[in-house]
């Protein structure tokens, strides 16, 4: 099964109609029978060209816009096509979610799978009055909220003050509206214009973990009621013509994360709601805890940023100081090879490394970050990484010496 990367920016691509047969090969590519990803979205200033800080040279991203790349493709997308789940197909069914009983707030909750940076979240909405139809959760545990004003307005509360405002222009006739909220992390003048419908806005923590909901909640906090259907979230900000297109039924598969039909009517408490994308983010009804799930994003945040630093002069890595508590999860016993042993012990608060039982010593390891040491060394530069992946206990190290790079798991 290929998987189709879309063309992305350029800084050769100054003319605007270069820039038009860019956006519509993107959109012919989202046509096709096969999986994509919106490389355009996650490196485009919004005229084909580079964001600023992102590139090696007029023709090629630096580090940081491949790993903006990276976070456009979305999660669990080849385990899906391992598995042989299809490609996102529109409902045509008129069913809706409806959330509010008028006795308590009700909501859908998607924590997504691996970290992203920017991202597009849209949603259909049959409101039947003022009140919060959306939100999204940052870091620090505040909500961004996107509420229906008084007038029929769809109105931005971002957690910064920022406040925007969509006019009432496209309501169908049968009170239908599309939303769209577009979060572009890289570019500084992202807060500058809107999207048909769509709040555009750049006022993105850097190191956000967006939780989305949708919800139905009158002003002041009082029970509402609303009616919802086809709930999308891209990994990246779709542009203009993305948006539009979107906003006029299309589904585009690009980079899609989550694209929720709602046409079930309300599922049972703490229950899964059907993700037709290709991808490993799940959607769920009234959660009783997404705490842990918050935690494993931030974990996985934290990871990423640590990944992140390249220390080109040795002499530039300092320890920061861990808790023992959080050092202590990472004892054990881990294989490289049948004869390459590394045992990781802890002593007065301090991980030490010992290599085939510690027959020429132990080495200090000195934390970049909770995952992350160093060996202060004059010859090869040596690094270790922990991971784990269940119960919060460490299954696997990264052992990395000069540009090699090894990987060793614990032993039971």
């Amino acid at each position: 099964m290929p998987v189709v990367a879309s063309c992305y920016a350029n800084d050769n691509f100054g003319d605007p109609a270069t820039y038009r047969f860019i956006v519509d090969m993107n959109l012919e590519i989202a046509s096709w029978d096969a999986p994509s990803i919106n490389f355009l979205g996650a490196l485009d200033r919004g005229d084909g060209r580079f964001v600023k800080g992102l590139t090696f040279d007029l023709d090629h991203p630096a580090d940081r816009g491949h790993r903006e790349l990276f976070l456009s493709i979305v999660p669990g997308l080849f385990e899906a096509l391992a598995a042989g789940k299809p490609a996102p197909e529109s409902d045509s069914g008129q069913g809706f979610f409806s959330a509010g009983t008028g006795v308590r707030s009700e909501y859908l909750s998607c924590v997504p799978a691996d970290p992203m940076h920017s991202f597009t979240s849209v949603f259909y909405i049959r409101a039947s009055g003022p009140g919060i139809a959306a939100a999204i959760r940052g870091e620090d545990g505040k909500f961004s909220d996107i509420a229906v004003a008084e007038n029929g307005d769809a109105v931005l509360h971002a957690s910064t003050g920022e406040v925007q405002r969509v006019p009432r222009l496209s309501w169908t006739e049968n009170g239908i509206e599309s939303v769209g909220f577009i979060i572009i992390k890289e570019r500084d003048d992202a807060s500058c214009g809107r999207r048909g419908g769509s709040f555009y806005s750049g006022s993105h923590p850097s190191r956000s973990v967006p939780a989305w909901r949708i919800r139905a909640e009158s002003p002041k906090g009082v029970p509402g009621t609303a009616d919802f259907r086809d709930w999308m979230i891209y990994r990246v900000p779709l542009g203009g013509a993305e948006m539009a297109a979107v906003q006029a039924g299309r589904l585009l598969p690009s980079s899609l994360e989550v694209f929720a039909p709602l046409r079930q009517g309300k599922p049972e408490v703490d229950s899964e709601v059907e993700n037709r994308a290709q991808s490993a983010s799940r959607v769920f009804f009234m959660p009783r805890d997404t705490s842990r799930e918050i935690a494993r994003l931030k974990t996985a945040i934290n990871r990423q940023d640590g990944e992140e630093i390249v220390y080109i002069d040795p002499n530039e890595k300092k320890p920061v100081s861990i808790a023992p508590e959080i050092l202590a999860a990472w004892k054990g016993v881990y294989e490289i090879s049948p004869g390459l042993v590394l045992t990781v012990v802890m002593e007065e608060g301090r991980l030490f490394l010992l290599v085939n039982g510690g027959d020429d010593g132990k080495t200090e390891l000195f934390p970049l970050s909770a995952e992350r040491f160093f060996v202060k060394s004059v010859g090869p530069q040596m690094e270790i990484s922990f991971q784990s992946e269940k119960d919060g206990q460490p299954t696997f190290l990264n052992f990395k010496m000069d540009d090699q790079e090894m990987k060793g798991r614990e032993r039971e």
